[in-house]
Formats: C-alpha cells, structure tokens, sequence
C-alpha cells in the first residue's frame, strides 16, 4: 500500500510493485496491480482470483501472494536467470524465464566481482539493459559453456545425488532435445538446436528443466520396459512441477512426443507391441499394453490441443488383428 503524501508517480510510467504493470483506475494509484494471470491488490497482498496453477501446489492458499514470503521473495510470474560463463548462478531479474549468460567483463561490474548478483538490480533500469546487451541466450553460447550450466540446473533441479557422465552439446538431431544413457553412467546429450515453432527450447529454464527429468528417468536405468520406456519417462516429466511452466512451444513439443509413441505406424512404440502380443496370443499382455495405450492418449489429450479419440480394448484388438492379418498377406 503507498504510503499518503510520501509517494510519486509518473503517468508515463506505468509499472508498479515488483515491475508489473499498474491499473490505477480500478482501485486508485498502485492499489491494483496486473499480473501476467491475475490482479493482485498489494494492500493486503492477495490476489483476487485463483492461482491457475494451484492444483498443482495444493499445500499453498490459491490466493496468496507469493507464498505468503512478500519480504523476501518474488512472485514467479517469470525472471530471467544469469549464469556465469562457468555455470555459477548470479541471480535473477526481469520477466522471461530465459537462461541468459553473461561475459566477464559484465560479470567483473557486478558487486562482489564474480560472485555478484544480478538480482538487486533494478528492473527497466539502465544497468538491467545493460545486462541484457550484454549476455546471451544459452543456445548462443559455446559448448562448453552449455554443459557448465547444464551441469548446475540439473544438480539443483533433478538430483543432487548422483554424478553425470560425459555431457556432450550436438546438432546433428533437430527432432530430440536431449539423450541419455539409460546403463546407469548418465552419459547425457544436449542438442542445443531443437525448437518448436522457431522458438529454441533450451533457452527456456522450465524447459530445460522438464526435459532433464525426463532425461533422468532413463538415466537412472530403472525403466527396463522394452521401447515403451519413453512413455514412462514423459508421464513422470508431465507431473512435475516445471511442467506448468513451460513455454507453450515446450508443452507442445512434450505432446509430440506422446504423439510420437501412439503414433498409428511402424514407429509407434505401444502399437508395435500390442501387435506383438497379439500375434503371440499373449492375452494379459495385450491387457496390460492397453492400460498404457489409454493412459498415454489420456494424457496427450490434457495437454495438447487437438483430441484424440480413446478406443476401446475391443475395438482397438479388432483393428490390430486386422492389421496383423495384412502384414502377414
């Protein structure tokens, strides 16, 4: 709340508490503030409707602001995050949720040298235009530089516990977005060049996140399914939290890739074993491959944006039978 006749503003601009945009002509100057989702009311610190994402955060109050932290913490509506050339984290800033990579020389004008932070800078400042002149995206980046930070997100955001193998930066594959090991050394593949809509994926920290922990799933070695393992593996990145906030090009690249194992062709992974078992008259394994089938359309259909029709157990053995009959003619 602005304090009465100890408070400024100027009509030419218009960003208020935390750098989001005020709507003065609801509630007075800066006692309404929009959000990229939702009005927030900084009097009382809620906002005043619910939390789009709070099915996924049942342990938080649906209209709280920030966690109810408002002293030392921000609401996520999306901050930039600057690494170091050597992958240390120097804070957090702005609206986007782009890796972004500063030189050294930027790095050197932080305060506190190489270990500054970029975060008490102000927002729409000088220096925070300055900061991003000066950096990079991540997939601008070389290499090595990727796999500094790629080796700090993970440890921090997938396991802590573990040691990854060699971590390697590609182009060759514009269709995968990373690759890893499933023999338990997390040999890890990053292919830096993979968008969806023109829009490059790893930049994005939530995808990069999400992409890792369906990457983890193999790397831990315990999927063990024969080629339906990449099913499992999107189903646990699908439920996690970074899932809800990644771009909309990343949520659609995940649907792809259930897309990709229903597919109705050689390369789909379910349908190739529901064949198989078919074929082999193993009854309870077709059972079985079905309930992954359904789980896999089921979830394909919540987060993508055309609808796929779930067949039946019946109607789905009654086309694969037809179709084994053709490949044996």
């Amino acid at each position: 709340m602005l304090v009465p006749m100890r408070n400024f503003s100027s009509p030419s601009y218009r960003y208020g508490f935390q750098g989001q945009e005020k709507d003065d002509e609801v509630k007075g100057n800066g006692n309404s503030i929009n959000y990229k989702y939702r009005m927030h009311d900084p009097r009382v610190g809620r906002f005043l409707s619910i939390d789009p994402l709070a099915k996924k955060y049942p342990w938080n109050s649906s209209y709280a602001f920030s966690e109810n932290r408002v002293i030392n913490s921000r609401e996520l509506e999306g901050l930039e995050r600057f690494y170091s050339a050597h992958g240390t984290s120097l804070g957090q800033i702005g609206f986007s949720n782009q890796i972004r990579v500063l030189n050294s020389k930027q790095i050197n004008k932080l305060k506190g040298g190489i270990f500054g932070n970029v975060s008490h800078i102000t927002l729409f400042s000088d220096k925070h235009k300055e900061l991003l002149l000066n950096s990079k995206v991540l997939s601008e980046n070389d290499d090595q530089i990727i796999v500094n930070i790629a080796k700090t997100i993970f440890y921090k955001e997938i396991n802590s516990n573990c040691t990854l193998g060699d971590v390697v930066i590609d182009t060759s594959v514009l269709d995968v977005g990373m690759r890893m090991s499933d023999d338990g050394k997390r040999n890890w593949t990053i292919y830096k060049d993979i968008s969806q809509n023109g829009e490059n994926l790893i930049d994005d920290y939530y995808n990069f996140v999400n992409m890792s922990v369906h990457e983890e799933e193999h790397g831990k070695g315990k999927i063990g399914a024969f080629l339906f393992e990449h099913v499992f593996a999107e189903l646990k990145a699908i439920k996690h939290p970074s899932f809800g906030k990644m771009t909309d090009a990343g949520r659609e690249f995940s649907a792809e890739t259930l897309r990709y194992t229903y597919a109705e062709s050689q390369k789909g992974y379910l349908l190739k074993i529901l064949r198989y078992s078919l074929k082999n008259a193993n009854t309870n394994e077709f059972k079985r491959m079905y309930n992954i089938y359904k789980l896999t359309l089921k979830t394909y259909n919540k987060i993508s944006s055309d609808k796929v029709k779930i067949p039946s157990i019946n109607d789905l053995k009654g086309k694969v039978i037809k179709e084994n009959e053709k490949r044996n003619n």
